[in-house]
């Protein structure tokens, strides 16, 4: 294979992401696990009561169902798609927005309709780190066949990749940029706040039917996941980090499964750029190759922020907001790109390992983790906001003042968790 040649294609595909600077965008996807409301057990994928029946009554309305080998697994809308991750968790991606209002328009819509559904099967919607009370040996995989070869593949890689398959659900940002500084300094200060996030949007208070008091299950599952594709991507603290870094990357791990025109071919241990023909591909290949990276902020046609938990309304919303605030104002993209300047392989570790094993009590930038979040953090955020969308942080600013955590809460407000999120007028 023509390695220049593949690099370039893969390098000009990140560029042609590039957004103008008056229309930058924010996409959310957010995991749900869809439980049984009385025990908090997982709801499979088959059976009368089983997510499958959810997704084939959905689809009477609305939303345009896709199948594979006649199982249902997609929904589509005009502004949004249900998708399933391999344990059954339901995820929603809404299309990029400017607002943060239209994106909760979106989801609250979602919700108005999906829950009525859920209510009548004695079930719930909940937004948590890991599954409560199911184990992951008592969940089936999702009839999906990148699934399938996924499963045998990380199997082998991680003592927790089948947690991180079936186990877990999350909460993603995406963002835009407008060039490639604009992407190395957003990529980069994401990667600053990557310890931070683990631990302050820790929302995984049960692992394997346990309760768990100590770091953050997230950032512990994908540590132990499989290193090639988790975590840090090669180079990212080098100060000539670029597109073609990104690139090289990709083509530096195996895919475990290739695009082969509308099929999906098991490749084992082949490495992309072992595999990727730059003379004779689709963007659908490219897309592929994009999607099966998982580090921390991972590049497809924009950047995407993965590392915290899936969260509740309104707190999910406090975190979109937060993001926004702070990666698309100057001053504070700036601020945080210094930071990030400051960073490399072995520092950002040492910085990560401190917060992993003493969490809140841990000192960055002279204060307490958690006072940095609120005192210069948060504070940032709330200045790069437009005055009506400041609102959106005052869920975390209360949270955190008051002195819980996320699995706190959960023990003190259940509610939060279950029948869904309080819904409060559009």
């Amino acid at each position: 294979m023509d390695y220049n040649k593949q690099v370039s294609i893969l390098e000009e595909y990140i560029r042609n992401g590039e957004k103008q600077k008056d229309n930058l965008r924010l996409g959310l996807e957010l995991e749900h696990f869809v439980l049984d409301k009385d025990t908090l057990t997982a709801i499979p994928y088959f059976g009368e009561m089983g997510v499958q029946e959810i997704l084939t009554e959905l689809a009477q309305n609305d939303w345009q169902p896709e199948y594979e080998e006649g199982f249902i697994l997609k929904l589509k809308k005009k502004d949004a798609v249900i998708t399933l991750e391999p344990g059954s968790q339901l995820e929603i991606s809404i299309s990029p927005f400017k607002s943060i209002k239209s994106i909760k328009n979106v989801y609250f819509a979602f919700l108005e309709e999906i829950i009525p559904v859920l209510n009548s099967r004695g079930m719930v919607l909940m937004n948590l780190g890991y599954q409560p009370v199911s184990s992951i040996r008592d969940i089936p995989l999702i009839p999906k066949k990148r699934y399938k070869y996924m499963y045998n593949y990380l199997g082998n890689r991680g003592i927790y990749a089948h947690n991180m398959m079936k186990g877990t659900a999350s909460l993603q940002v995406s963002i835009d940029y407008t060039d490639e500084l604009d992407y190395k300094k957003k990529i980069q200060a994401a990667y600053f706040l990557s310890p931070l996030i683990y631990t302050i949007f820790d929302n995984g208070p049960f692992f394997e039917g346990k309760t768990i008091d100590k770091g953050s299950i997230r950032s512990y599952i994908w540590e132990n996941c499989d290193q090639a594709r988790c975590g840090l991507i090669k180079g990212i603290f080098n100060k000539n980090y670029s597109y073609r870094t990104y690139a090289k990357y990709i083509l530096g791990i195996p895919p475990i499964i290739y695009m082969m025109g509308d099929d999906l071919v098991f490749t084992g241990d082949k490495l992309s750029k072992e595999i990727f023909d730059p003379y004779n591909y689709t963007d659908l290949e490219i897309n592929h190759l994009f999607s099966m990276a998982f580090p921390d902020i991972r590049t497809k046609q924009f950047l995407e922020i993965r590392m915290s938990d899936s969260l509740p309304f309104p707190y999910n919303f406090g975190f979109l907001a937060l993001i926004k605030g702070l990666f698309y104002n100057t001053k504070n993209l700036d601020y945080l790109y210094e930071m990030a300047k400051r960073l490399n392989k072995i520092s950002y570790k040492v910085i990560k390992n401190k917060i992993k094993t003493r969490e809140l009590t841990t000192f960055l930038n002279d204060k307490l983790l958690v006072e940095y979040f609120l005192d210069e953090i948060l504070v940032r955020a709330r200045e790069g906001l437009e005055q009506e969308e400041r609102k959106y942080l005052d869920c975390l600013l209360d949270l955190f003042k008051d002195g819980l955590t996320f699995k706190e809460a959960v023990f003190q407000e259940l509610t939060w968790f279950i029948g869904g999120p309080r819904l409060p007028e559009l």
